[in-house]
């Protein structure tokens, strides 16, 4: 249950007043250090840290910890990292933080068919935005201690006086939603999961070369999740599309220029020469960083039906995914 967001300090909270304070060790960051819950799996890139309750298990607790732009508001980083951990997000609780500190809030959301309820404390801290945020199952969320475990973990933040403060580093919400690399997160089959894209794409985004590969979400802990660049021998067909729609389709040797467009609802128009067109639905896009992997549900021919529109669920069996390296 992870998703990345560029400066900012993300924790997995949960909430539960009767619960007992954790158990934490200290974990050095590089920039900062951090207390996190004991045994859990930690990784960090010198920024950002990621705590997991069971790296084993892809619905299982996890905790994100980043410094952000002190110019950022505490609003501007919740907001826009729970709406990046999770879909469908319902804010339930919005106020202050224990004790008056910081701004607290408690949302419920998705991951996939999974319910989950994210938990965000900000605070600031040595001159930083520190946002602890927390994505979990209901009752492992108040198993864990929710707003107890958000107010140790932004408690026990200190920043590594050596490193350059954080107001040196770009605002948090400056750059383009599309582009924010994702963490990868898995279903019960160690299945990558493409989430919906963070807002109506358009052709400009599409642009580049696109492999089909039925097996590239299958793969993805194994190949791509480990070298974070495409490689594949099961490609089905590609595209090569530039900014202004123009498609070069290539499918078993077989090759024809067309157009694609793209409505703000999702819906991926592809004419190509001596064809009829054909309509694909944008149901997912995922980023890390370098690779990019969308789900086109499709194609459909003459109309998109309605219910495959509003129903992310429906008629999967027409999915395919495809893969685009970096730019």
């Amino acid at each position: 249950m992870r998703v990345w967001l560029a400066g900012a300090v993300v924790v997995a909270m949960m909430s539960a007043a009767s619960a007992r304070p954790a158990d934490l060790d200290p974990h050095d960051a590089g920039a900062f250090t951090v207390s996190l819950p004991t045994f859990w799996k930690v990784s960090d890139d010198g920024n950002n840290v990621v705590a997991q309750a069971d790296a084993t298990r892809p619905d299982a607790p996890e905790l994100v910890v980043i410094a952000a732009p002190s110019s950022a508001t505490d609003k501007q980083v919740i907001d826009a990292t729970t709406g990046k951990l999770a879909t469908h997000v319902r804010v339930t609780h919005r106020g202050s933080g224990p004790g008056g500190t910081g701004s607290l809030v408690v949302a419920a959301g998705s991951i996939g068919p999974t319910a989950v309820r994210l938990g965000a404390l900000a605070v600031r801290a040595h001159g930083t935005l520190v946002v602890c945020v927390l994505v979990a199952k209901p009752a492992e969320y108040d198993h864990l201690g929710g707003t107890q475990l958000l107010a140790q973990v932004a408690a026990s933040f200190r920043r590594d006086e050596r490193a350059a403060p954080a107001g040196d580093a770009p605002p948090l919400v400056t750059h383009d939603p599309m582009t924010a690399a994702m963490i990868a997160q898995y279903d019960s089959y160690h299945a990558l999961i493409v989430p919906p894209p963070p807002r109506p794409a358009t052709v400009a985004d599409l642009a580049g070369t696109w492999n089909n590969d039925a097996s590239a979400i299958a793969r993805w802990s194994t190949t791509y999740g480990s070298t974070a660049e495409y490689s594949s021998s099961a490609i089905a067909a590609s595209w090569r599309i530039d900014a202004r729609g123009r498609v070069e389709a290539e499918a078993r040797h077989d090759a024809k220029d067309g157009t694609i467009s793209l409505t703000p609802d999702g819906v991926v128009t592809l004419t190509l020469a001596g064809a009829e067109p054909a309509y694909y639905i944008l149901r997912g896009w995922f980023f890390d960083g370098r690779t990019t992997v969308i789900t086109l549900n499709g194609p459909y021919y003459r109309t998109v039906e309605l219910r495959a529109l509003r129903d992310r669920n429906y008629a999967t069996n027409l999915n395919s995914y495809w893969v685009r390296a970096s730019k």
